[in-house]
This record gives structure tokens, sequence and C-alpha cells, in this order.
């Protein structure tokens, strides 16, 4: 018989060798999958298992038992809560060997293509190397508030101060925005259900779009 904890469910040792599409690390077990939320691959946890399926189950982390020895200290604070940034914990070579696996299963998987990447070119930054960012807005009573939906949910917000994959002006212009349109729209204005913000061309000027709730 397994294990319990104090509310009866079943505790399981899992070695974690996969992160899955949502960012949770993936364990397996006599013939059963586990995604285990705060779990890097190379980790050995305990979980708990909070939903369970024939052939798979979602687990909560109870215990490190042994941590990946890929893990490093997340350089934005919001990382564990938000759903944006799953290997920001692993360090960039374990990272980037993770990405090409990823791709290397999906071409045989859905393309049919039996093929190793030869070689990968990485970008040259660990943070700040995209062009354009999507971010959730707050409703309006707690404007001026930005972020993205937590980690596995399909609503609500982590609110953040700024976005590392991005350019800092992205988030100090979502602050200036957000501000802006709280002083000048009417109360029963439209209010912004999210922004992107892409930063085009050699100038460095950002452009705006917005989705209206």
């Amino acid at each position: 018989m397994e294990p319990t904890n104090n509310n009866g469910a079943p505790l399981v040792t899992l070695d974690i060798d996969d992160l899955s599409s949502e960012g949770d690390g993936v364990g397996r077990l006599e013939g059963m999958v586990y995604f285990v939320r705060g779990a890097l691959p190379g980790d050995r946890v305990e979980a708990r298992v909070v939903r369970q399926r024939p052939r798979m189950a979602h687990a909560e982390m109870v215990r490190m038992v042994e941590s990946s020895a890929g893990r490093v200290t997340p350089l934005c604070p919001h990382q564990p809560a938000c759903g944006g940034c799953p290997l920001m914990p692993l360090d960039v070579k374990r990272a980037l060997e993770l990405k090409v696996r990823h791709l290397e299963e999906v071409l045989r998987r859905i393309g049919g293509l039996d093929v190793k990447a030869e070689r990968v070119i990485a970008s040259p930054d660990e943070v700040e190397y995209r062009s354009r960012v999507r971010f959730r807005v707050a409703s309006r009573p707690r404007s001026p508030a930005f972020g993205f939906v937590p980690r596995g949910q399909s609503g609500g917000l982590v609110p953040i101060e700024r976005c590392y994959l991005v350019d800092e002006a992205a988030s100090r212009l979502a602050r200036q925005a957000l501000k802006r349109f709280d002083r000048a729209l009417p109360g029963d204005s439209a209010w912004p259900r999210e922004m992107q913000w892409r930063c085009a061309g050699s100038d460095g000027r950002w452009h705006l779009g917005l989705g209206l709730g």
C-alpha cells in the first residue's frame, strides 16, 4: 500500500524526467504518468496525488528528496506563480537541451519525421530576447495592474512589475498606458482586457494593441 498524508491522499516518490506543455514536471511510475507542479527534470520528489485518471495523475510536491543539478534561482520573483516561464529555474544549457528534445518529439509525433537536430543556434541573450509580449490586464477596480494568467489556470492574474523576457520598456510603457487610461476614460468606458506590445524596426519604437473587455 502506498503511504498517505493526513488527508488520505496517496504519496508517491518520483524521478522527474520531463516537463509538460504547462510547465509541470513529468514522472512515471508503474505505468502511470504523473504531472507535478514545481518539479523539474532531474528532481526526485515526494508528491501527493490530487487528481487521478486511469493512466495519469496530477500531484503536488510535498518534499524535495533530491534536487536537480540544473536548478538555478529564477531571475523573476513572480516565476513560481506565473505561467509564462516554466524553464527559468533550469540552467540555460539544460533548458536548451529540453527545448530541442521537445522539438524532435513534436516532429516525430505530428510530422512523422524521425530527425535529430544537428546544430542549435541559441540566442546570445538569456533575458530580454523577445520583441513582443501580451499582458493580461486587471479589471478596472484594481487598475493599473497587469501581468499573466497563473500557471495551470484559465483565468485570474499574477500582477507583475516587469517581464524579463522583453526589454524593460514594455513593462514601463504598460504601467504608463494604464494610468493614462484610468485618468482619461469615464468610469463606464470599455476597459482593456489585454495589452500586446511589439517592438518593430531598428528605431526601438513600441506599438500597442488593445483587447477590450
